[in-house]
């Protein structure tokens, strides 16, 4: 565990897919509660870079921490766990879910330990997440 100001660290991280390297040694640190982007043109390894972050790609070379914890070979739903997390180009994940009702998904899988399951209500047009309270 890193003990430092920064929310986000990502040291001289890579990628190669075989032998195409869409990332070479990229490194940036974001402080808490400050927005950060990334910008590039296409090919630029945006998506790539994205996707170290959030477990999609381990990468090749490089550490990335976030709040202080090493993200190695964190799966994707540790990451979400521990409040990362991502949208794709694709939003339709969830259909028939309200734009208010979006967020509450993302709070209970952070909040509750146990997922008991899903309701869906006609009448109010959103999806109803039951946990444990946790």
């Amino acid at each position: 565990m890193s003990n430092s100001k920064y929310i986000l660290e990502v040291t001289n991280a890579s990628k190669n897919f075989g032998g195409l390297q869409a990332i070479n040694r990229l490194s940036f640190k974001v402080e808490d509660g400050l927005i950060f982007s990334i910008i590039g043109p296409n090919g630029a390894g945006k998506t790539t870079a994205i996707n170290l972050i959030t477990g999609i790609y381990p990468p090749t070379n490089g550490e990335i921490f976030f709040e202080g914890h090493n993200l190695y070979r964190k799966r994707p739903y540790q990451l979400a766990y521990m409040g990362i997390g991502r949208t794709f180009q694709n939003i339709q994940v969830f259909f028939n879910i309200s734009l208010t009702n979006a967020p509450g998904w993302a709070a209970m899988s952070r909040r509750s330990s146990f997922f008991h399951g899903t309701s869906y209500c006609d009448e109010c047009s959103s999806a109803n997440l039951l946990y444990d309270g946790g």
